[in-house]
């Protein structure tokens, strides 16, 4: 949440456009839209190599925090070498749903 809240910020400092609304079903209709990162471990190098992130948060959160995510990563990939990204696995029902 904190990366959406700093991406807006900056958003207004620049005075950036955000565009018309999007009303239609991005599940099904991705045309002209960039791509999430597939992976939990794609995410993270993502967030490291954000300029404007490191520099809000702070190079010590975003690496203590890209480690701890990392970790989780590697830690998903040895519980499932076979996992589906479309579907929800044993090890995040463990994880994850479990503890709410």
């Amino acid at each position: 949440m904190a990366g959406m809240l700093i991406a807006g910020m900056d958003g207004i400092r620049q005075q950036t456009d955000p565009g018309e609304p999007n009303s239609r079903n991005v599940y099904e209709d991705t045309e002209g839209l960039d791509r999430l990162p597939p992976t939990l471990g794609d995410a993270v190098r993502e967030l490291q190599r954000d300029p404007m992130l490191v520099e809000a948060l702070g190079e010590e959160i975003v690496d203590k925090y890209a480690a701890l995510k990392l970790k989780e990563w590697e830690d998903y990939c040895k519980s499932d070498p076979e996992w589906n990204a479309l579907e929800i696995t044993g090890w995040e029902r463990n994880r994850y749903l479990e503890s709410l």
